[in-house]
């Protein structure tokens, strides 16, 4: 599968994620799945699905159990999971979490700083 088809159906999985449309979303995730086998960024996007259409329970698996243990230092699954546990509730995790998110991009500059916005202004609240 070239970029520009990766591309294209990434984006029309989001699209249908953020359209509330799970089931659409999931079929295009899974064939981005078996054409890019262990790609986090596929993990990513199927996490992210799943907190647009009020699944967090499962985008905090997909990102704790899946990504971050794979990969402690993804900065995306970092924020996301921090995302995961301000939706469900969780703030105490939710603050722990982006805590971790800031200390993990303390060092960046204009690439994280609308995460880091957000993040900042999510805790504690």
């Amino acid at each position: 599968m070239d970029d520009e088809t990766v591309q294209i159906l990434a984006r029309s999985a989001n699209l249908a994620g953020q359209s509330g449309m799970l089931k659409e979303a999931t079929t295009i995730i899974d064939a981005l799945n078996v054409a890019l086998p262990g790609d986090e960024n596929v993990d990513l996007l199927r996490a992210s699905t799943m907190l647009h259409t009020g699944k967090f329970g499962d985008a905090e698996k997909i990102l704790r159990d899946t990504i971050l243990s794979a990969d402690s230092g993804n900065s995306s699954a970092t924020f996301l999971l921090g995302m995961a546990y301000h939706l469900s509730g969780k703030n105490s995790d939710r603050d722990r979490t982006f805590q971790q998110y800031l200390d993990m991009t303390a060092s960046d500059t204009e690439a994280e700083a609308d995460g880091r916005t957000v993040a900042e202004g999510l805790m504690h609240s």
